[in-house]
């Protein structure tokens, strides 16, 4: 099979890892990625991927669009939102949004990838999870409840989480955490960014 990707580094090599053995084609300007019309599939990891037109093709179209819904954006039928953070692409299993057509399943098992669909809503479900997750370390920061090591370390023996909420926070990228926090907390107040992630994220710029 033969695949058409937008990505970064590490999500380049997360993804190629899924199937070493198929044609993978990495492409570097976002005007030339649709240009091959013999790809069986079309992968945009970039934070970005929302931003383009897919329109022209027919196959499946992944994206990492944690923030927008399908419905928003207007997107054709064959796009499917993917859970593209940082660290999930290497997982076994996807978390989707959108029709996963037989064309999208046969992609998905060629790849070794279960997948599980979630409502077309902002940040799926992980997302959500994690952002408010993430946000409430920052509260407990800026309430100096302790470090962000040693909160880090607290969750892990607490809850057996593989990795802390500042770690996540700065794999992912606290910029993507901020953009989901602010358009879920445009509906749900209890979403709105704490005081210590928005200075953070203001230091960091």
């Amino acid at each position: 099979m033969k695949f058409i990707v937008l990505a970064d580094d590490q999500r380049w090599e997360a993804l190629r890892a899924t199937a070493p053995e198929a044609e993978w084609i990495r492409v570097k300007a976002g005007d030339s990625f649709m240009e091959d019309q013999g790809a069986d599939a079309f992968f945009n990891l970039l934070d970005n991927s929302y931003e383009m037109d897919y329109s022209n093709t027919r196959v499946p179209v992944f994206i990492n669009a944690m923030v927008f819904s399908l419905s928003e954006l207007k997107m054709p039928g064959n796009v499917i939102r993917v859970n593209g953070w940082q660290g999930f692409i290497e997982k076994p299993l996807w978390e989707l949004a959108g029709k996963i057509t037989r064309e999208a399943r046969a992609i998905l098992q060629y790849l070794q990838r279960q997948y599980i669909t979630v409502p077309d809503e902002p940040g799926l479900v992980t997302g959500r999870m994690l952002a408010m997750i993430i946000n409430e370390a920052f509260y407990a920061k800026g309430d100096e409840v302790s470090s962000e090591a040693d909160i880090d370390t607290a969750m892990k023996l607490g809850t057996n989480y593989p990795v802390g909420p500042f770690e996540w926070s700065r794999r992912i990228g606290l910029n993507n955490i901020d953009s989901l926090l602010k358009k879920l907390s445009a509906k749900d107040p209890r979403y709105t960014a704490a005081p210590a992630l928005e200075k953070e994220l203001m230091i960091s710029r």
